[in-house]
């Protein structure tokens, strides 16, 4: 996908194959079939939510990801890794949830702030 920066300050190119990217670039992944935004760092930058949902999690099929791509003063993806989400992996309510073949996890996305301005995510599986 192509983000257009405003401010005349170009283009940039997000994939799987990027360095701050987890995985691999693949036919089929749908790697942004659904998009959100939100300062989920709270660093002050806005930070980029994509949902992989065709995404293979090992030998699950379209288990589905979502990466968080955060923002930086030079740009998404100019500073540290993304934040990389998947059944099974991580901490919490993920972590303790399985993979099943089509859950396509991040299929829609959305996220926002709080009324405590406490950013959140939110990813259909």
């Amino acid at each position: 996908m192509r983000i257009v920066y405003g401010g005349g300050k170009g283009t940039f190119e997000i994939n799987q194959d990027l360095s701050t990217v987890p995985g691999d670039a693949e036919a089929n992944d749908y790697f942004g079939d659904s998009l959100a935004t939100v300062d989920h760092n709270a660093d002050g930058c806005t930070d980029l939510v994509v949902g992989a949902s065709r995404e293979d999690v090992g030998s699950v099929t379209d288990g589905g990801t979502v990466d968080v791509i955060y923002g930086a003063s030079g740009g998404l993806a100019s500073g540290r890794a993304a934040l990389h989400l998947e059944q099974g992996a991580g901490s919490g309510d993920i972590l303790a949830a399985t993979s099943d073949s089509g859950d396509r996890m991040g299929a829609a996305v959305a996220a926002g702030l709080t009324f405590a301005n406490e950013p959140y995510i939110v990813i259909g599986t």
